[in-house]
C-alpha cells in the first residue's frame, strides 16, 4: 500500500458489473492491455457510467429541458455519452 493511501497498482483499470434496468446482460465491454494494467480499447469513464444510468432511468430529451435539473447534471447530460453496448 502507498504511504499516502491507495492501491499503488493498476490505477487505470477496474471492473464493473451492471445488472437489471432492462440492460442487455452477459457481455464483456472493452479490453485491457496484455498485463491488464490499462484499457487497450475505448476506455469507459465515470461520465459514461453516469450517462448510462441516466439514459436507463430517464428520458434524456426531457431531462435536457427541465429547468430544475442541477446545472452540473445538465452539463454532464450534454457532454457525456452512455455506453452504446448497454443502451442501444
Amino acid at each position: 500500500m502507498k504511504a499516502d493511501g491507495g492501491r499503488d497498482h493498476w490505477p487505470k483499470l477496474s471492473t464493473l458489473a451492471f445488472s437489471g434496468g432492462g440492460l442487455p446482460m452477459g457481455q464483456v465491454i472493452g479490453r485491457s492491455s496484455r498485463d491488464a494494467g490499462e484499457p487497450a480499447s475505448r476506455p469507459v469513464t465515470p461520465e459514461n457510467l453516469f450517462a448510462t444510468i441516466l439514459a436507463t432511468m430517464f428520458d434524456i430529451g426531457v431531462l435536457r429541458v427541465l429547468p430544475e435539473v442541477p446545472r452540473d447534471v445538465a452539463r454532464l447530460i450534454e457532454r457525456a455519452h452512455p455506453i452504446p453496448e448497454l443502451v442501444g
